[in-house]
């Protein structure tokens, strides 16, 4: 079935997450160009807009998760509320141009 998960699928939406997150780690000094691609390519790999938007959100959600984590773990509250705010921030806008490449790349030809 088109939208089942299978193991080949699996495997493939696990390895467009790290083409994806190698590639945005790599073009951090493009703000939103180097994770539009990082999208797009994994978008590509993937041609499915269901696994692109998986493969995206994943990493994104785990990065906040543990942003958020580390947040509540640091001990002075001023600094606290920077190490928790900055990352979450970061990963917002840095997710949104990657889930508008991965969904580009399954769409587009």
């Amino acid at each position: 079935m088109p939208g089942e998960l299978t193991a080949d699928s699996t495997r493939k939406v696990v390895t467009a997450m790290l083409w994806m997150t190698i590639l945005s780690v790599m073009a951090f000094w493009l703000p939103i160009v180097g994770p539009l691609i990082a999208g797009f390519v994994g978008g590509r790999m993937l041609r499915r807009v269901d696994l692109a938007l998986i493969a995206a959100l994943l990493p994104a959600l785990v990065a906040a998760l543990l942003a958020l984590f580390g947040w509540h773990y640091v001990p002075y509250p001023l600094a606290g509320a920077l190490a928790g705010g900055d990352p979450l921030r970061a990963i917002l806008f840095d997710s949104l141009p990657l889930l508008i490449g991965a969904v580009l790349g399954a769409v587009l030809p």
